[in-house]
């Protein structure tokens, strides 16, 4: 069983193999390249006040006629008085908006 339902991880010690393991459940394929304009592994994006941590990007296969980008991260939430974050992952049309955090 993958990390991808657990309530909290720490973005800092979860393993490629786990995001390998995330990625093979939603049939993305991590090493196929993805348009320069998608969302880039090791970089921050913000959005209507939301903050995504991108871990990896592919293409994920599904049963529509064509594969799309997408990309797995991370998002803040607050459990308990907490902050921690949880998996998120975003395809080609649910990654736009996402601008790219200044350094």
């Amino acid at each position: 069983m993958s990390l991808w339902n657990a309530k909290s991880v720490n973005p800092d010690t979860v393993t490629p193999a786990e995001i390998a393991e995330i990625a093979a459940d939603f049939f993305i394929d991590l090493n196929a390249a993805v348009p320069d304009d998608f969302l880039q592994p090791g970089q921050t994006y913000h959005r209507h006040g939301d903050t995504f941590r991108c871990a990896a990007v592919g293409m994920r296969f599904s049963s529509l006629p064509d594969s799309r980008p997408a990309a797995i991260g991370y998002l803040p939430v607050n459990i308990g008085g907490e902050s921690t974050w949880e998996f998120a992952m975003f395809d080609w049309l649910a990654a736009r908006g996402w601008t790219k955090a200044e350094a």
